[in-house]
Parts: structure tokens; sequence; C-alpha cells
């Protein structure tokens, strides 16, 4: 049986909790759908090497003791815990309006011919951002280090020409 998942919180800058998580790996560090992720040094671990089912455990627990918003708590977790997304269900209204945002978009292609499905690709490319989506995204980009800075390229991607290296392949 597999200890490897934790069940983490994510923490506000007054250090209450917003979210409660269960994970492996790097899950608490990656993207969430609708949870914004804090920086590092407000991520806590509550506990670590468990079973799946004891992350859940206290993942259920952890949500139940700071209550969801939805039911006057601190956290903005969709579900009670345990089960991820699959609780959660979409209200009649929130499907019809993702189902209609879908229609028409150029990824919407259950309909379309091959050629169709090819044509609409290929009108998208060579467009460009007006001047206002690209300050737009100026401004959201600024303050943040890029993840790369820092990290020196390998020797053989610095030089000019191609070189072979240790397995005989060109770098």
């Amino acid at each position: 049986m597999r200890k490897d998942f934790y069940v983490y919180l994510y923490l506000r800058e007054d250090k209450t909790p917003y979210y409660v998580g269960k994970g492996r790996g790097k899950r608490a560090y990656n993207n969430h759908k609708h949870t914004p992720v804090p920086p590092r040094n407000r991520i806590t671990f509550m506990k670590e090497n468990l079973t799946n089912e004891e992350a859940k455990e206290l993942e259920r627990f952890y949500i139940k003791f700071y209550g969801r918003k939805s039911d006057g708590g601190l956290l903005i977790n969709l579900t009670s815990g345990g089960e991820g997304l699959e609780g959660y269900r979409h209200t009649e209204e929130a499907k019809s309006k993702m189902s209609a945002s879908k229609k028409g978009s150029p990824g919407y292609f259950t309909s379309h011919t091959e050629e169709t499905k090819e044509r609409l690709r290929q009108s998208q490319l060579g467009r460009k951002h007006s001047p206002e989506t690209r300050r737009k995204m100026s401004e959201a980009h600024k303050g943040h280090t890029p993840w790369n800075k820092g990290i020196k390229a390998p020797q053989c991607a610095r030089k000019t020409k191609p070189k072979k290296d240790a397995n005989g392949k060109f770098c």
C-alpha cells in the first residue's frame, strides 16, 4: 500500500486557511482550476506519508473543522473532501452556460469534418493580440520571476556549432 499522500493547507496573508487539499508529488504547488495557489511560504503540510484513504479522511476532518464558506466557514473548498471534484455537481444553469460557451468555438469539433477542423485551426494562425490585450498581459506578468531565471543552459546549448554529446547525439 502506497504511503506517499499528504494533506495541505493554503493560507491567507493573515495565516488563516482558505483551502484544504490532499495530494502527492507536487500537487500542492500546481495550479488548481478554482483555487489560487499561494507562495510556498503560505503552504502548510499538515501530515505526510499517508495512504490515499488516510489522506481522504484527514482532508474531510480539516474541511469539517474549518468549514466551507458556503456553510459559513473559512474554506473555499467546493466539496466536503475525500473525493476531489467527483462529488461536485454543476447546476443545470452552469451546464447550459458551459455548453453555450463551447458551441461555435474552434475547439468544438463534434460535428465537423476533418477538412472543417483543419480550416478552423488554420484560421487562428497568424493572429495577433490587440494592443490592449498585450498591455494587460504585460501588467499581469510584472513582478513575476521567470521559472528559469538563474538556470544556466547546458554547455552544448551555449556553443555556436552543434557538437555530439557523450551518447553520440547532437545537442
